[in-house]
């Protein structure tokens, strides 16, 4: 048994990302540590298979430490976002270790079909496309105002382009057929966009939802769940 034991307190250091940006780093740091140890004549207590669990215990806190946390950001209409469409994704994506940041046009509070107010963290304008793993248009009948929006359409094709996950729920998929990143793939979108879809070029399914390559979207507040499911899943791949 092991009479020495490292507190687990200790181990709360490990957890703090960015602390050990190389692994070499913090096998250096658990040398150190176990040479500390020696000195207070502990380590002739500890056997030598001991000395091995604990070891690779420590690299397994270092593979979680150094493990940089997905990253996605959520676009909101600035008007009549679906609040399901927005909430639920975005719990599921938290409670899978996701970084959520949250783009609109302005830096108003973005308003919903329902009345619920988002404080957005940042504008579309200013996205920068590589700091985030996954780009989602987020649905309700505000979402038609980036049909036309530069700034909204450049960001799909951006994502498209670096083969970030890209994701869009109900009439937001029109957003990716207007800025042609739907040609010849898969989609679903709301019955209200199916026409916009096909002039995009899409293989409208009519699924709840559809994955095509990095491509997700959905129909609806419904598929909500599963679109976040399938958003996880595709930045866990």
């Amino acid at each position: 048994m092991i009479k020495c034991v490292i507190k687990l307190s200790q181990l709360g250091r490990f957890r703090q990302l960015g602390q050990f940006r190389q692994l070499g780093q913090f096998s250096q740091f658990i040398y150190n540590r176990i040479n500390r140890i020696n000195r207070l004549n502990c380590i002739n207590r500890l056997n030598r298979l001991n000395i091995i669990i604990g070891f690779l215990i420590l690299l397994g806190f270092a593979a979680f430490a150094v493990a940089p946390a997905k990253r996605a950001v959520m676009i909101l209409p600035s008007h009549n976002y679906q609040e399901d469409e927005y909430l639920i994704p975005r719990q599921i994506l938290e409670e899978g270790g996701v970084e959520i940041k949250v783009a609109s046009s302005s830096l108003n509070a973005a308003e919903g079909m329902r009345g619920g107010m988002i404080q957005p963290d940042l504008k579309i304008s200013d996205i920068e496309t590589e700091d985030f793993d996954a780009i989602i248009y987020v649905g309700g009948i505000g979402a038609e105002e980036y049909y036309k929006d530069e700034e909204a359409l450049l960001l799909a094709r951006e994502a498209y382009q670096q083969k970030k996950v890209l994701a869009a729920i109900c009439i937001a998929p029109a957003i990716l057929a207007r800025a042609g990143v739907l040609k010849g793939s898969r989609a679903t979108c709301s019955w209200y966009s199916i026409s916009e879809l096909r002039r995009g070029k899409a293989r409208y399914t009519g699924k709840a939802v559809e994955v095509s390559g990095k491509i997700i979207t959905a129909s609806g507040p419904g598929a909500a769940r599963a679109f976040g499911r399938a958003i996880l899943k595709a930045l866990s791949e």
